[in-house]
């Protein structure tokens, strides 16, 4: 199955790298090991590459990560055009919405 994962937050992010970041990636290790395959997308951050592979898990980073402002709301700009672009690829898409990062998906 292939799961995308929308979260704004990233272990690396230093505006916000906690525990929705910990928890995803938790979540898709727990689905890699049932041969499930996981796309994280989060926002942007300086130094943030837009494509990343960390074991097995893609991360793609969107929006612009100029200052925290500028991540915030390219990337609930962003993560609601990807949605409506590749949905179709997925077989389960999992939201972490919160009142500041919102995806409209």
């Amino acid at each position: 199955m292939r799961i995308l994962h929308l979260i704004y937050d990233d272990l690396k992010n230093p505006w916000l790298g906690g525990g929705g970041a910990l928890g995803a990636r938790l979540i898709a290790d727990f689905l890699k090991s049932k041969s499930h395959k996981t796309v994280i997308v989060c926002a942007a951050y300086p130094g943030a590459r837009k494509f990343a592979r960390q074991s097995g898990i893609i991360y793609m980073h969107i929006g612009f990560g100029n200052n925290y402002l500028i991540s915030r709301l390219s990337y609930t700009f962003f993560s609601f055009l990807f949605v409506l672009k590749n949905y179709r690829r997925y077989d389960l898409i999992i939201d972490d919405v919160t009142p500041f990062s919102p995806t409209f998906s």
